[in-house]
């Protein structure tokens, strides 16, 4: 298994607050196999699917999560 990777709190002084962007894990079902660990606070959504899904989040920002950052595509 991949040591983690510290989540950098720099990326949203909001985390662990009221106001902190929606957690998001991206990952593919084969990344997610491979290490299926996940950051407290966080939810599972398929990348292909986003506009199915966003609506339904309560916060006006998130941060996406994925396993390697060039795997997947939102468009």
């Amino acid at each position: 298994m991949p040591s983690p990777t510290p989540y950098p709190s720099t990326s949203s002084p909001a985390c662990g607050t009221p106001g902190c962007p929606a957690l998001i894990d991206v990952r593919t079902d084969e990344d997610f196999a491979a290490d299926p660990r996940l950051v407290p606070g966080l939810v599972r959504r398929p990348h292909t699917s986003v506009p199915d899904w966003s609506g339904s989040l309560g916060s006006s920002s998130a941060i996406a999560i994925c396993q390697k950052g060039r795997n997947v595509d939102f468009r």
